[in-house]
């Protein structure tokens, strides 16, 4: 898919093209998950319980020693602590960011990010996001209320993303109204944002 191969790409313009020498003691990283299957899956009861999630591919560590002909030593961050000797290519920058519906802004966009924020997301109930013209949804297998009791596909949500401020205007605006403005995603805006397509297109036609 063109989508996603845009989004490999951009990966490895932020990930592997970082030098050896970034990969110092003290930073915050992740890592192929070390954890022994055969020692179960304690080390992860108070971050990803079980009942909620498969097991984890990408755990946070910290680099204990820092990288030296292609490796570095890193120690896990959940109980109890693994330490392992790991190819800097292997290793994921942790962002300083994070919970953010648009991961574009991530300084280090690549797969150990993308899952860990739209896990964060799935346990705030929050089902879409995107990483630039990407949707990315989770199917909650139930229906989704706002804070205020409402189903996100009553018909108010409906008119909230027909009506939308677009994106062009968002763009002018200082940043605390745009700020406000801004709608989160949601598969209605996809649909808008489709169909404006379209109508652009078919216009388009009938101007020859």
């Amino acid at each position: 898919m063109p989508g996603l191969s845009k989004a490999k790409n951009t990966e490895r313009g932020r990930g592997q093209s970082l030098d050896e020498s970034f990969f110092q003691r003290g930073l915050h990283v992740w890592v192929k998950n070390p954890y022994p299957k055969e020692k179960g899956e304690s080390y992860r009861a108070a971050h990803l319980p079980e009942r909620t999630s498969g097991r984890p591919i990408w755990v946070p560590a910290k680099i204990s020693r820092a990288a030296s002909g292609g490796e570095a030593v890193v120690e896990t961050e959940w109980a109890p602590k693994v330490s392992a000797t790991v190819s800097t290519r292997e290793l994921k920058p942790v962002n300083h960011i994070t919970n953010i519906d648009d991961m574009v802004q991530f300084a280090h966009l690549h797969d150990a990010a993308l899952l860990h924020n739209v896990q964060l997301r799935y346990h705030e109930e929050q089902m879409y996001s995107r990483a630039g013209p990407i949707m990315i949804a989770v199917n909650p297998y139930k229906f989704i209320k706002d804070k205020d009791g409402v189903v996100i596909y009553d018909p108010v949500y409906i008119r909230r993303y027909r009506d939308r401020v677009p994106q062009h205007q968002l763009d002018a605006m200082p940043a605390a109204r745009r700020a406000k403005m801004r709608l989160p995603p949601h598969i209605f805006g996809v649909a808008r944002n489709d169909f404006l397509a379209e109508h652009f297109v078919e216009l388009s036609a009938h101007s020859f």
